[in-house]
């Protein structure tokens, strides 16, 4: 009877120690799982942050572009100008070239 109450005793102690431990590893676990959100939001935080960077700099190549399209009308318009000037002069020399053999 007695053997039995101890041995009952130690089963009852097993048991409370295996709780104990289940109660323990399930506390482990959850932080574990904690941590590994939190470092999982870090990393989508910090993603963000990169994919921000990114379209701003996008957005200012962008804008920098668009400069240069317009420089470049400008500076097209500036040939076709110079181009016309130098039809105007040429039509005049030939003209000039002409009154002067004519007067030859």
């Amino acid at each position: 009877e007695q053997c039995n109450q101890i041995f009952n005793k130690n089963l009852l102690d097993q048991l409370a120690n295996l709780k104990t431990e289940q109660k323990a590893n399930k506390i482990a676990h959850t932080f574990e799982i904690e941590k590994l959100k939190q470092e999982n939001e870090a990393q989508i935080l910090t993603s963000n942050a990169e994919i921000l960077h990114l379209k701003i700099e996008l957005e200012d190549t962008a804008k920098q572009l668009i400069n240069c399209k317009i420089l470049l009308a400008e500076v097209s318009g500036e040939v076709d100008l110079a181009n016309l000037r130098l039809f105007k002069a040429k039509k005049e020399m030939t003209q000039k070239m002409k009154s002067c053999l004519a007067f030859a």
